[in-house]
């Protein structure tokens, strides 16, 4: 739920910042704001623990070529499910825009559910 809400006010605010520039320059400034706010933590709080156990393991279960491979496909099709998001954003209003975010998460739950055969079990104790 605090995604959902976190998306919706992005694409808000960002819908208004594109009244001076379009979707690829202001994908391009969060994209820039997001590397300088996220790294610093990310690197002082799990950078020992991904080095010493993520990476290591990963390498060992799939090999060097095939994680390096995926690394960065994973990356690009990230950046450009990103990059049509906002250019979405840019030719539809902000609420649309949220709406078809919620729907695409509900559409990804169900491919997971149907196609990969993962279940759904109660959260509640």
């Amino acid at each position: 739920m605090i995604s959902n809400i976190s998306f919706t006010y992005r694409s808000i605010y960002s819908k208004k910042a594109m009244t001076d520039m379009d979707s690829t320059n202001l994908y391009a400034y969060i994209s820039i704001i997001a590397l300088i706010v996220c790294i610093p933590p990310a690197i002082i709080i799990e950078g020992p623990q991904l080095v010493q156990h993520g990476f290591k393991d990963a390498i060992a279960k799939v090999g060097l070529t095939k994680f390096v491979s995926n690394f960065l496909l994973v990356g690009l099709f990230y950046h450009l499910y990103n990059q049509v998001a906002t250019n979405t954003l840019e030719r539809v209003a902000p609420l649309s825009h949220a709406i078809g975010n919620v729907l695409k998460r509900v559409f990804v739950i169900g491919f997971s559910i149907i196609v990969f055969g993962n279940g759904m079990n109660s959260i509640v104790s």
